[in-house]
C-alpha cells in the first residue's frame, strides 16, 4: 500500500508540474489596425514578434490579429515605402500604428565627370525617292 501511495503522489506531482509549465506558456493575443498618415488603412503590412517567425500581414482593412507565447515581446511593423516601427507590447492586447512614408531623396543629376562624352553623329544622307506612274 505504501508503494501505491508514493506512486500516486509522484504522478500527482508530475501532473502539477506540467500544469504549471503550461500556465507559463499561455498564449496571448495581439490585434490592431495599421493606417497611413492620411488615416487610410494600409493592407499588406508585416506585423511580427521581433526575432521570431510569429506574426501576420494586415488585411485590406489594415487590421491584424495573432497569438504569441513569448515573454516581453517587441512588435515589429514593416512595409515597403514606409518607415519600420518597433514597440514593446507590455501586456497590451491592442496596438494601432500610423505608418510614416519613407523619406525618399529626389534623384539628382550626376556630375559631368561621370557622364560619358557624346560625339555628334554624322550628318544624315539625304534620301531621294522617285515615283513612276505606271
Amino acid at each position: 500500500m505504501t508503494k501505491s501511495f508514493s506512486l500516486k503522489a509522484m504522478l500527482i506531482t508530475v501532473v502539477a508540474m506540467l500544469a504549471s509549465v503550461a500556465a507559463f506558456a499561455q498564449q496571448k493575443s495581439i490585434s490592431g489596425t495599421v493606417k497611413g498618415e492620411d488615416g487610410a488603412p494600409v493592407p499588406g503590412v508585416t506585423v511580427m514578434i521581433k526575432g521570431t517567425t510569429v506574426g501576420t500581414s494586415t488585411g485590406v482593412d489594415g487590421k491584424y490579429s495573432f497569438t504569441y507565447t513569448q515573454n516581453n515581446p517587441v512588435l515589429a511593423v514593416s512595409c515597403i515605402g514606409y518607415e519600420g516601427q518597433e514597440v514593446e507590447i507590455g501586456g497590451r492586447s491592442v496596438i494601432d500604428f500610423v505608418l510614416v512614408e519613407e523619406n525618399t531623396r529626389p534623384l539628382t543629376r550626376p556630375s559631368s565627370s561621370v557622364m560619358p562624352s557624346v560625339t555628334s553623329a554624322p550628318s544624315p544622307v539625304p534620301l531621294t525617292v522617285s515615283l513612276k506612274k505606271t
